[in-house]
């Protein structure tokens, strides 16, 4: 066993304590619930929402668009970097809540380094923050199954949760045949039996059927040496379609890299990032299920024939050792932009956590570096400052409309279009009784549709273009 995970409870630590010794694993705790415990923290001391919001950003760190990452103190690499990270801090923290940097050194600061900061997660050999909310989601999930009145027996419950899992199979099993909420990876489709072949098996022969099918997930090599060679015609196929296509790969100015786009069929999915390293030949395809089983898919080959550098990468590949993760792509689903899991409606839950990791990274700093004076300035304008209106591309973001004029985007024809974004309060009716929330809202790179909304007068002061975006325009088009 390399490591325990939880959400700190006294009760479960005090039993991993007493179970285990110390040095035979590592003791995470979960970074969502200490998050919302820190946030609950903050507004007992009464803190202002964009106070919150910027300490909570500084220990956790923060998305500022899909693309950079600015680390915070819980990706600290080791203890002494953390403690001089949390030293630089408290200027800034003295002056936006007084006491709450003594208080989390008194009594978070040695949690975070026994069980939260990257140097614990790198030991335990995770690649992020440990959350449980896999855990939560699926409990709530069987909470729903079972039923929430809590007055259940535990042979009624048992029962319950055999049926569950065995529904869950079933849905997998579905796939064979083309129904249910899932579809079979195109890597898989030799598994397909078509609706008027499957519906002419008798039972033994669908048993048969079903159990090539739950043994594929086992197969790795055998399957990849059996199949490689109609995979790799396809994956060419689809490469020299990508090429020719208009638009489907886009160069990234910036950083080195080339957005290769999905199948024009396929709509409200992120292009792929793909980078080369040309000197070894290495291409990487980020968040592709097929290249994550396979080291190779077919945005990797167009990205490479679109560097010059095909050959090489080839020749990488074949020299690359690498186990064949066919369970990865048994069930493509969503990551496959295949049939998406069917959305079920649900009570409670945790919200889920972003999948998607930002290409860049970079140190957050802290908010002042000055005197008392720069830092009273700068927490007046952290209160009363207003958001700005960005200027980012439409793949983006997950938008559906347009705040403005109320229109659907066009993800086949504006996913490589720029939008404007911006940070305000929007009304929304339930069940008849009118609501605020603040948040995002999106707009076409028109004045007329951001006029439409009481948002504040769009100038060129608050106007806002990203640095990563700016890389993309000529000194004119900045300006």
């Amino acid at each position: 066993m390399q490591a325990i995970g939880s959400d700190g409870d006294e009760a479960t630590m005090n039993a991993i304590a007493v179970s285990f010794t110390s040095e035979s694993f590592v003791n995470l705790l979960c970074a969502s619930h200490k998050k919302e415990n820190i946030e609950y923290k903050l507004k007992e001391m009464k803190s202002a929402t964009p106070v919150i919001r910027h300490i909570v950003s500084d220990i956790f760190g923060t998305n500022v668009d899909s693309m950079l990452y600015q680390k915070g103190l819980i990706d600290s690499e080791t203890t002494s970097e953390f403690d001089s990270r949390l030293r630089d801090l408290k200027t800034t923290w003295d002056h936006l809540v007084p006491t709450f940097h003594a208080w989390f050194v008194s009594n978070e600061s040695e949690k975070f380094k026994s069980h939260l900061i990257k140097a614990v997660t790198d030991q335990a050999q995770l690649d992020g923050h440990f959350s449980n909310n896999r855990v939560e989601s699926t409990n709530n999930n069987v909470k729903d199954w079972v039923g929430r009145s809590g007055k259940v027996t535990l042979p009624v419950f048992n029962r319950k949760v055999e049926e569950y899992v065995t529904c869950q199979q079933q849905e997998f099993e579905m796939a064979i045949y083309a129904n249910g909420p899932y579809d079979l990876a195109s890597t898989h489709i030799y598994l397909r039996k078509e609706r008027h072949i499957w519906n002419g098996l008798n039972a033994e022969e669908r048993k048969q059927v079903i159990k090539q099918f739950w043994k594929s997930n086992v197969q790795g090599r055998k399957l990849l040496d059996k199949y490689l060679g109609n995979l790799l015609e396809e994956m060419f196929e689809k490469a020299e379609g990508l090429l020719q296509s208009q638009d489907s790969i886009l160069k990234t100015p910036g950083f080195e890299g080339v957005y290769v786009r999905h199948s024009q069929k396929i709509e409200n999915v992120e292009p792929h990032l793909v980078t080369a390293v040309k000197t070894s030949g290495k291409i990487k395809c980020n968040n592709c299920s097929v290249y994550t089983a396979l080291k190779i898919c077919a945005h990797s080959i167009a990205a490479g024939e679109f560097y010059g550098c095909l050959k090489k990468f080839i020749e990488w590949r074949k020299k690359e050792k690498h186990d064949v993760d066919t369970t990865n792509l048994l069930i493509g689903g969503i990551r496959s932009g295949m049939k998406g899991k069917v959305k079920k409606p649900r009570r409670g839950g945790r919200t889920p956590l972003d999948k998607s990791k930002p290409t860049l990274v970079e140190e957050r700093r802290p908010m002042v570096q000055g005197s008392i004076q720069t830092t009273l300035d700068a927490i007046d304008h952290l209160d009363k400052a207003e958001e700005p209106f960005d200027i980012i591309y439409l793949f983006q973001t997950r938008a559906i409309l347009c705040f403005g004029c109320g229109v659907k985007f066009n993800r086949e024809k504006e996913q490589n279009e720029l939008v404007v974004r911006h940070f305000c309060e929007r009304e929304f009716t339930i069940h008849g009784v009118k609501k605020c929330k603040s948040q995002y809202a999106y707009f076409h790179f028109q004045v007329t549709c951001i006029k439409k909304k009481k948002c504040r007068a769009l100038t060129k002061h608050n106007l806002q273009l990203p640095q990563k975006q700016k890389n993309h325009f000529t000194p004119t088009g900045k300006r």
